[in-house]
């Protein structure tokens, strides 16, 4: 396959877009946001669906943020591709909720698109995320000890999120933008070591791949397609079991102790983090610690309690487990 053809290719075999749906691009003018929208711009007729990109606006660098939204604006002008911008504090977030930069920064990425789908009309939210993308995550998740779940990685669906680009390689996307002659801009904050992810990207994976398996990210994301097969089986049986086991109570979620002393380790770490899910509405930055201290509960007097992420705690009640939120109170159930 030659490589100008590579990228649209590999979104038609994907088949994640149907004729005439409304598809809303992340679009961030990095490489890999440029190679997925110029693609997608290019197959709007073939496909028969509507594009319009989306940048948010972080506001983390100053200058090169200003710089930076001119830049994606023009490029949407030159691909005869409509745009949204909108400005998020990531700063403000992350002093408010004591969250670190990256997960203030991805979270209010998220809503942004959430709420612009649904304000907008959009049917699905399309994502650059590559195949080196996927190692990386699945490596963060490993380290943070995040159970199966978390070496699931990214999925190519996930809601009205997909990402077209999953199985493709770094190589290859950039192959495709020099083929193309597609501009796109480095985005310096990808160099900071500071952050998690760019410490994984720029020296833990390299270094693995070099002193252990050069096709790590390949190996890493075959793994991460047989642990959503085995997620799948084993959230059919954490489902079957919380239905037993769990309950929602006056916007807090209870695990009954009795029950929960009597399965296997693993089911009984599925539930604490089904419950959270069900507390909190996601499992963001739930770790295997967290999930360690919930547990430890279960040999403890009534009354103890544990922190759990952000501002959730459990405590023990009548034998049973009780998930809540310390300052604000729980809606999701």
């Amino acid at each position: 396959m030659q490589n100008h053809k590579k990228i649209p290719e590999r979104i038609l075999a994907a088949q994640l877009i149907l004729s005439g749906e409304a598809i809303l691009a992340g679009f961030s003018g990095g490489s890999d946001s440029a190679a997925l929208c110029h693609a997608l711009a290019g197959l709007r007729a073939e496909l028969g669906f509507s594009l319009e990109l989306f940048y948010v606006q972080h506001g983390l660098r100053d200058e090169e943020s200003r710089s930076e939204e001119e830049f994606v604006r023009d490029w949407a002008k030159r691909y005869n591709c409509p745009i949204s911008v909108q400005s998020v504090n990531v700063r403000e977030l992350a002093a408010r909720q004591k969250l670190s930069i990256e997960t203030a920064a991805r979270r209010l990425r998220y809503q942004a698109f959430a709420q612009k789908a649904k304000t907008g009309g959009f049917d699905k939210v399309a994502l650059a995320h590559h195949a080196k993308d996927q190692a990386e995550t699945v490596l963060l998740h490993f380290l943070r000890g995040s159970g199966v779940d978390g070496l699931t990685g990214m999925k190519p669906q996930n809601g009205i999120y997909i990402r077209p680009l999953l199985s493709a390689g770094k190589e290859e996307i950039e192959n495709y933008l020099q083929s193309e002659k597609v501009p796109w801009r480095q985005d310096s904050s990808n160099e900071d070591c500071r952050y998690r992810r760019n410490r994984v990207r720029q020296e833990l994976l390299p270094y693995l791949q070099t002193a252990f398996n050069p096709n790590l990210v390949q190996t890493l994301t075959q793994t991460a397609g047989q642990m959503r097969d085995l997620q799948e089986y084993l959230k059919e049986q954490t489902e079957k079991e919380f239905a037993l086991t769990g309950c929602c109570q006056d916007g807090r979620v209870v695990l009954a102790g009795k029950r929960l002393k009597e399965l296997l380790p693993y089911m009984q770490q599925m539930l604490i983090r089904r419950a959270v899910q069900a507390a909190k509405g996601d499992t963001v930055n739930l770790e295997a610690v967290h999930v360690a201290r919930a547990l430890s509960l279960l040999a403890k007097e009534n009354g103890k309690q544990e922190d759990l992420v952000e501002s959730w705690r459990v405590k023990k009640e009548r034998g049973d487990l009780v998930f809540f939120q310390a300052f604000l109170p729980g809606d999701q159930c």
